[in-house]
């Protein structure tokens, strides 16, 4: 990747625990020494028995966007291992999140 791409994109570094084999899973190539290469883009604990109880992080951040404010606002979480809220219900949604997004269709762009 060209290093102003990279520079761009890429946050940290950061020291990552875990292993290849166990859950907080971030792997290397050994043969290339023991920088952590890899890992998932994600991890999440649903709790099946009360989805409002589950919890989630995502690698960097809630946007995919480098210039937004929350393109990177997860890492911390995610390095030192902790996860967030993950409310389903909406009221649950409701009551823990600041930031609403509302969609509405647009009549004039027709049914397509």
């Amino acid at each position: 990747m060209p290093g102003p791409v990279r520079w761009l994109f890429n946050e940290g570094p950061f020291d990552m625990p875990g292993g290849s084999a166990i859950v907080n899973a971030n792997g290397w190539d050994a043969s290339e020494g023991y920088e952590v290469t890899w890992g998932p883009s994600m991890r999440m604990v649903v709790d099946l028995s009360d989805l409002d109880g589950s919890t989630w992080v995502n690698q960097t951040g809630v946007s995919g966007h480098v210039t937004d404010d929350h393109y990177a606002d997860q890492i911390s979480d995610w390095v030192a291992g902790r996860q967030r809220p993950w409310p389903f219900s909406a009221k649950a949604v409701d009551e823990t999140d600041p930031d609403v997004m509302t969609l509405r269709p647009d009549p004039a762009a027709g049914t397509g």
